[in-house]
């Protein structure tokens, strides 16, 4: 299998024509993103990670391999020339033996994945099963993807789509931090609106 870093991947990814993690459960974040068809693995490293809750059931996790204090400013000009990509986890069941399911072939977190090149973006969708060490509402909220499946939903102009089909898989690990966790779902939705015209009428990250 070919592996890639994130880097490479984004610089692929870019216009046709010009081209503080936290660490807990497994260390910090691990999650990767594998093609279905090139088999290229994409694995980030993720430099923030925040999260929000409103209940013991519903989350939203923030990880990004650009620095916190960049995807959290409400100047999109810091983002203009900046390659990188910010993914959403919204967690919306917690699994309870004898009650819901506890297989990585349910699905209890929906998955937005933002890939930011400058002067456009892309937009990959999708799910799976996240297994929780933790509750919603902890200081750190850790958990477990395996084999949850996303592809592109929508693309700004220049946007060359080098993932096609991809799987997420590995450790979630997120501080408790709602402030930041609210700045960083506005700028996720402010680049939609300006990068992905398309997919800004999708519900907006909280």
């Amino acid at each position: 299998m070919r592996r890639a870093t994130l880097a490479v991947a984004l610089a692929a990814a870019a216009t046709a024509s010009t081209g503080c993690a936290t660490v807990g459960f497994g260390g910090s974040p691990t999650l990767e993103v594998s093609s279905d068809i090139s088999g290229a693995v994409l694995t980030p490293r993720w430099r923030a990670a925040v999260y929000q809750f409103t209940d013991l059931n519903t989350a939203d996790i923030y990880l990004s391999d650009l620095p916190l204090e960049v995807i959290a400013s409400d100047d999109l000009a810091d983002l203009d020339n900046a390659a990188g990509s910010i993914m959403h986890i919204r967690f919306f069941l917690a699994p309870k033996a004898g009650r819901t399911p506890i297989s990585f072939d349910a699905s209890n977190v929906i998955i937005r994945h933002l890939v930011i090149a400058p002067a456009t973006a892309g937009l990959y969708g999708g799910g799976g099963f996240m297994l929780p060490r933790d509750d919603a509402g902890d200081p750190t909220f850790e958990g477990r993807v395996r084999n949850a499946t996303m592809r592109l939903v929508e693309s700004g102009p220049g946007f060359a789509d080098r993932l096609g089909a991809a799987r997420v898989d590995g450790f979630v690990s997120a501080a408790l931090d709602q402030p930041a966790a609210t700045a960083v779902a506005r700028t996720f939705t402010n680049i939609l609106r300006e990068r992905v015209p398309k997919a800004s009428a999708a519900a907006p990250a909280r």
